[in-house]
């Protein structure tokens, strides 16, 4: 049986796998949460996002989303998938996907700036 989490809820300054410093959670969603993290060897900012164990079955969510990333690597628009790893917090066992971070504001926020909360044909093919 998996455990069950509705939040992870990582403190800043937690160590992921020895690998990466938590800065700050940026948001969560049904599968999971995503942190800024910063790589510890260089110091480069990217974004981790930690899958909750009953939507993550044997890794099946994290895999599907690491092979399609990795599929779609040539397409400079994207975010590009790095690494996948795991660690323990409050005894579970959580995978994680580490990718590039790119500032910005949510889409929601973008979209709540708008008239009518949505954008013209033109604008969302170009966004």
């Amino acid at each position: 049986m998996v455990s069950r989490l509705d939040s992870i809820d990582i403190p800043e300054e937690f160590m992921l796998s020895s690998k990466f410093t938590v800065i700050r959670k940026l948001g969560q969603g049904w599968e999971g949460e995503v942190y800024l993290v910063r790589e510890v060897q260089t110091g480069i900012d990217r974004v981790a996002k930690i899958f909750y164990p009953q939507r993550n079955l044997n890794n099946r969510a994290a895999l599907f989303y690491a092979k399609k990333l990795h599929k779609l690597r040539n397409c400079t628009v994207l975010i590009q998938y790095l690494t996948q790893d795991t660690f323990r917090f409050k005894g579970h066992a959580l995978t994680y996907l580490v990718s590039e971070y790119v500032e910005g504001i949510p889409l929601s926020e973008f979209l709540d700036g708008q008239k009518g909360q949505r954008l013209h044909a033109f604008q969302g093919l170009h966004l």
